[in-house]
């Protein structure tokens, strides 16, 4: 997806009756496109999408990281972490889950933009398939335990692949980590949260 048709998506989208946000204008030369929400004028963010998608597109499974956004919703992402190695025990687990439901042998999640990023951290969540308790740094609800993704520890300079880069090392780094290889269905978006202020308030993180 170049900036231009990145562009008229995001105008496509703002213009939509049930969108909350205002496309203010698209810098070309930086390839940023700068949104307001009408219904807070103190929340601003911007997404630097069409440069993100090339970065991800050129590099595409090098770092063991897929990434793109659902449909022509710049603020919600599909992710996959790929090529774990079959050899570990997290790996054997993958590859004996996806011959059992005949799946891709990669763990899927979802990254959900908010409105004042990139001053506050994405949500990011396993979809499926679910861990086993309390491994691979992975909550009983499918969000990720990593300060850098509260707002304790998060930095706006973070971009999109250094942060998948980084969860997909900090679930790798657990050698216990194991899937829950029998229920085949999705963490739920409630449980993902609830889980998630759980360790926020466990660690004192904000």
């Amino acid at each position: 997806m170049d900036f231009d048709t990145c562009r008229l998506v995001a105008e496509s989208w703002a213009d939509s009756a049930d969108c909350p946000f205002r496309l203010l204008f698209a810098d070309e030369a930086e390839k940023t496109l700068f949104f307001s929400a009408p219904r807070n004028e103190s929340v601003s963010f911007y997404v630097v999408c069409p440069d993100y998608l090339k970065n991800m597109k050129k590099t595409k499974g090098k770092f063991g990281v897929e990434g793109v956004p659902r449909g022509d919703n710049l603020f919600l992402w599909d992710v996959k972490l790929t090529n774990i190695d079959p050899k570990c025990p997290l790996g054997k687990d993958l590859q004996q889950y996806a011959k059992q439901h005949q799946e891709e042998p990669v763990i899927k999640m979802e990254m959900k933009f908010p409105p004042d990023y990139p001053m506050a951290p994405p949500f990011v969540r396993v979809l499926k398939p679910r861990f086993k308790f309390l491994t691979g740094h992975v909550t009983i609800g499918g969000s990720i335990c990593m300060e850098m993704l509260t707002r304790s520890g998060w930095r706006p300079t973070n971009d999109i692949e250094s942060i998948l880069v980084q969860i997909r090392a900090e679930i790798l780094s657990d050698n216990n980590a194991r899937l829950d290889k029998n229920p085949n269905w999705e963490y739920t978006e409630s449980e993902a949260k609830t889980a998630f202020h759980r360790m926020v308030n466990r660690y004192g993180w904000e």
